[in-house]
């Protein structure tokens, strides 16, 4: 499913410790318990200082390495990224968690499309 335009799920989030982001705001994505949506993100990382990074990982994960990460090149420059990922279930609903180096980051997130996959071959959490 596309959505035209991409639909916002996190404006200026600035978590130094990983929490989750609400798939289903705005009705992104529909309420689910579903383990396996596959969602392309549209993210906008604003670094407070060059090389400062923002993360992102499946709610319910405890992964801390090999994490989709955009690292900041110059301070203050908002960049801009699309991101493909898995996202976990939590509280019944999909989600995905985030943290950013500093709380000076700031990180915007809008679902672009999301693709429900009930086939077992992929796994539940990556």
């Amino acid at each position: 499913y596309i959505n035209q335009p991409a639909v916002s799920v996190l404006s200026g989030g600035n978590a130094t410790s990983f929490t989750a982001i609400d798939l289903t705001t705005n009705t992104a994505i529909p309420t689910t318990t579903l383990q396996n949506i596959i969602v392309t993100l549209l993210v906008v990382f604003t670094p407070l200082a060059a090389n400062d990074v923002v993360k992102f990982r499946p709610t319910g994960s405890s992964a801390t390495a090999g994490l989709p990460t955009i690292t900041g090149t110059t301070a203050g420059v908002a960049q801009t990224q699309y991101l493909t990922m898995i996202a976990g279930v939590g509280s019944s609903k999909p989600e995905i968690d985030y943290l950013v180096s500093v709380s000076g980051d700031a990180v915007s997130v809008s679902v672009v499309s999301w693709t429900g996959v009930s086939n077992t071959a992929y796994p539940a959490l990556v």
